[in-house]
């Protein structure tokens, strides 16, 4: 599987982390396929399944697959922006019929930051920020740090809204941050 990212001298990497996260976190994603009270239709192989067409399709690839979500990496901001849009769209799409209790629904948060990649995982702040904002996207929605928005220049089929400086749990700096107006 090819690398995402560019290696500069020291081993570092440019790269569009992507977290993506189930909301209810363990309560999607249970080890157990939902016997006690997830949802029953969300396991790892499931999540899996909905993430890897989408990911494939824009040369990301899944970095680690948590019971509460993935971690992606690109090498394009604009591609990893567009892969989060058509997973929330398909999601919603494919679930419309479903009672809410039912449904898979995310919370995306893109970085771009250079991070270091140790074996077949991502270390660094921009992997932190990334899981953060994921943290600060609504439920069905994509908040990115403004070094996405930059990157995207008008190249993206979604607005995304001005949400300001914000402060995130465990960072240092206040991050400047976009939220898109998909909502599920």
């Amino acid at each position: 599987m090819p690398r995402c990212g560019k290696r500069d001298d020291e081993g570092a990497h440019r790269t569009a982390t992507c977290c993506h996260y189930g909301y209810g976190h363990r309560r999607l994603f249970a080890p157990d396929g939902g016997r006690r009270g997830a949802n029953p239709r969300c396991n790892k192989a499931t999540a899996a399944s909905i993430f890897s067409p989408n990911i494939d399709a824009r040369g990301g690839r899944i970095v680690k697959l948590m019971e509460e979500g993935a971690l992606v990496a690109f090498n394009s901001a604009v591609d990893a922006v567009e892969c989060a849009i058509s997973l929330q769209e398909e999601l919603a799409r494919d679930q419309e019929e479903l009672p809410s209790g039912e449904r898979i629904v995310l919370r995306i948060g893109i970085n771009l930051a250079d991070v270091v990649i140790e074996g077949d995982d991502l270390l660094g702040d921009g992997v932190y920020v990334a899981a953060r904002l994921e943290a600060s996207a609504e439920p069905g929605g994509i908040c990115i740090a403004d070094a996405v928005h930059r990157q995207l220049g008008g190249k993206c089929r979604t607005a995304f809204l001005d949400g300001g400086e914000i402060s995130l749990k465990n960072i240092a700096r206040p991050v400047h941050v976009w939220h898109s107006g998909i909502r599920q």
